[in-house]
């Protein structure tokens, strides 16, 4: 009887490490990545669209390196340029100065500070976007505002 349990006992482990496998890549796959991007994979030139009051706006986000010589925080800043597309024609044209931070994995936070040019009864607003690939999308908060997208120019 304690041979016939042992050589059960055998055959089970031997189907069962037949069936083990090595895998390879992480096995978290699939779950939300916990590593930070640098602000540094914004700095250029981004275009595109959002959505606000006056309807949907070109914009331009220039963004460039504000880092201190040695110090290992990387930090940004932009310049938010917009204006009419052909779809709506009647946008005014404005920008002002922005600061970048990573808020946390590939979410930056765009936050407004001065404007360069101001057209009347325009406010500044500040954008929450993923960077995914050469896009960056999100949100925009301000009034009547939405989402927005942009794509790396340069």
């Amino acid at each position: 009887m304690r041979s016939a349990r042992c050589a059960v006992l055998l055959a089970v482990l031997v189907v069962a490490s037949g069936c083990a496998r090595t895998v390879d890549g992480d096995p978290r796959a699939g779950e939300a990545s916990s590593t930070t991007v640098s602000v540094r994979e914004l700095i250029g030139t981004w275009r595109g669209t959002y959505h606000c009051a006056q309807g949907e706006t070109a914009v331009d986000l220039d963004v460039t390196s504000t880092s201190q010589p040695g110090s290992d925080l990387p930090r940004a800043a932009a310049v938010m340029t917009f204006g009419p597309v052909p779809s709506n024609p009647r946008v005014e044209r404005g920008s002002y100065r922005m600061t970048v931070v990573n808020e946390h994995g590939n979410t930056f936070r765009f936050t407004q500070q001065e404007w360069i040019s101001r057209p009347a009864e325009y406010v500044m607003v500040d954008l929450v976007g993923e960077l995914v690939g050469n896009t960056l999308s999100g949100g925009v908060a301000g009034p009547g505002c939405t989402t927005f997208r942009v794509v790396r120019a340069r």
